[in-house]
Order: structure tokens, then sequence, then C-alpha cells
């Protein structure tokens, strides 16, 4: 490998290692819902979600999980907290629905 290239690849290593958490932050966390979905498409999904990023995340449960980012469910659950979003969603509510009858 050519020094030029080897160098790129260590300071690009080094930015996704700096902007990987502060995107995800703001996607995650940040409570105003505009420019996410956007950011997502034209930044994340395209340039850094299939990078590879190590991780120590919770889920939206509160469970610890180590991963890296270059597999799409470890990848979800470090962005969002959770795999599928509309699935948890969807059960979650169900669940509660199920026990508000059941405590009846």
């Amino acid at each position: 490998m050519r020094e030029g290239s080897r160098m790129r690849m260590i300071g690009r290593d080094r930015v996704n290692s700096l902007v990987i958490p502060l995107v995800r932050s703001y996607i995650r966390y940040f409570p105003i819902v505009a420019g996410k979905r956007t950011l997502w498409n034209r930044l994340v999904h395209p340039y850094l979600a299939w990078e590879s990023y190590k991780f120590q995340a919770s889920t939206i449960f509160g469970s610890e999980m180590v991963g890296d980012t270059r597999d799409i469910l470890q990848q979800f659950i470090y962005y969002f907290g959770v795999w599928e979003p509309n699935l948890t969603h969807f059960i979650k509510r169900r669940y509660c629905q199920f026990n508000y009858r059941k405590a009846k």
C-alpha cells in the first residue's frame, strides 16, 4: 500500500471516530425530529453506516450491547436503540393493550 493512501485511511478513520458518535447522538437523542430522516438518507446510510465502528451502546430497554456498525442489526441498535423501530412500537403497544384488558 502506498504511503499516501495509508495516510488517507488513517485520516478517514479518525474523522469517522469523531463524526459517527456525533451524528448518532443527534439522530437518537436530539428532541427535534426535523432533518433526521434527511441526515440518515443523505449522509449516514450512504457514507457512515457501513463503516466499521465498534461500539458499546444501550437499547431503549436499558440493555447494554457491544457491536460493530457493519452488521445491519447492530447498526440499527447503535443509531436507534432498537432493531426494528416500527415493529418494536407495534409489539409494545399491543402488549400494553393486552395487559390493560387483562387487569380489568
